[in-house]
């Protein structure tokens, strides 16, 4: 992370402002190089707004113990440096705006009730960082238009909280954490060319994971541990990589791709579990692994040469998996009690159906239609 450190016989102008009453108002302009403001305040109703327009500036913004506070930021240049904290307050709104290169924006928000983080940087090679600890129907917004730039956000010990990144252009990175909460969301929206992608929802009951990323050589990536948790991701382009984990109970993962030569992974560990997992185009690799009792797998794959993996560990386990086109393969494994699996290959030639399933009261369709076409089954 890029940290500027002017040295202190080149700092030309330092501003402070500090109030801690009620409904105050404070505002800073500088233009310049390397000013440094700060502003600090303790109440409710209280405004702060600072703009900078230059190189290498820093803002400083801090409100405590405040209702209905709002804190706003506005940087132009490169090398700039905008801070907001928020702590003890209700309602608070923390709104930053960048536009250059090699700047930073970082939000923190504590022990707050519908505090809401909104950043938008515009450039090259940005960063943005968003922090919220037991709080309570909060939001964070991150936009970043351009290239290279970066996004975090935590969120930990939060209720019903949201937390979304949009980034647009190319080289972009997103990395969202929610831990220790309930019923919260996370959306990441990604389109240019490698791009990565992950949101971690850790010990949390209730949550959502959206991935929706679009271009060449992109990512995604999913972890989910807890109760009753979503995933769902598509990807749209060449040489994408699609990673859902998952471990608890009643969790769900739905999975889309379309382009050439991608890939899902699916892992699933716990109970009453569901992945969906489709692909359209040629040369797209999926594979799922489940593991507890009352899982179901269901995949399907549109294009040649195409290839799916499956394994099931545990009991009273169902999947269903087709493909339509040539040169396909699909590998399934079941090992446990009463599994069930419904293969087909509607259409095409030289595709391949391998399917084994260890247990007892083994159930087992197959279809293939085409020519060239084999099966392998085995069951003990």
């Amino acid at each position: 992370m890029f940290i500027f450190k002017p040295l202190a016989a080149a700092v030309l102008a330092v501003l402070a402002t500090q109030a801690f009453a009620e409904n105050n108002t404070a505002r800073q302009d500088q233009h310049g190089v390397l000013n440094t403001a700060t502003i600090e305040q303790s109440g409710s109703g209280n405004a702060a707004k600072q703009s900078h327009s230059g190189y290498a500036n820093e803002a400083r913004l801090a409100q405590a113990n405040s209702q209905a506070g709002t804190a706003q930021q506005a940087q132009a240049g490169n090398y700039n440096v905008a801070t907001a904290e928020q702590a003890d307050s209700t309602n608070a709104y923390s709104n930053q705006y960048q536009y250059g290169w090699n700047n930073q924006a970082s939000v923190s928000q504590q022990a707050s009730e519908s505090a809401s983080v909104n950043q938008t940087q515009t450039g090259t090679a940005n960063e943005a960082e968003t922090e919220q600890l037991n709080t309570t129907q909060a939001t964070s917004r991150i936009t970043q238009n351009g290239n290279t730039h970066w996004a975090h956000t935590l969120q930990e010990g939060a209720v019903a909280s949201e937390v979304s990144v949009n980034q647009q252009g190319d080289n972009h990175t997103a990395l969202l954490w929610q831990r220790d909460g309930s019923n919260n969301v996370a959306t990441v929206i990604q389109t240019g060319n490698d791009t990565s992608a992950n949101i971690y929802q850790l010990d949390s009951q209730g949550s959502v994971a959206t991935l929706e990323v679009s271009g060449v050589n992109t990512s995604a990536y999913v972890t989910q541990r807890g109760t009753q948790q979503q995933a769902a991701v598509r990807i749209d382009g060449q040489n994408g990589g699609a990673l859902v984990t998952q471990e608890g109970s009643n969790n769900d993962a739905d999975t889309t791709q379309s382009g050439v030569s991608n890939s899902i992974d699916a892992f699933q560990a716990g109970d009453w579990q569901a992945a969906q997992l489709s692909q359209v185009g040629d040369y797209n690799i999926a594979t799922a692994n489940q593991t507890g009792t009352g899982n179901e797998f269901y995949a399907d794959q549109t294009g040649n040469s195409n290839v799916l993996y499956g394994t099931q560990e545990g009991s009273d386990n169902i999947l269903s998996a087709s493909t339509e086109g040539s040169l396909n393969e699909i590998t399934i494994g079941q090992q446990g009690d009463r599994n069930v699996a419904y293969l087909s290959q509607l259409s095409g030639s030289d595709n391949h159906i391998t399917l084994q399933q260890t247990g007892a009261d083994l159930r087992v369709n197959l279809s293939q239609s085409g020519t060239g076409n084999r099966v392998n089954l085995i069951q003990q």
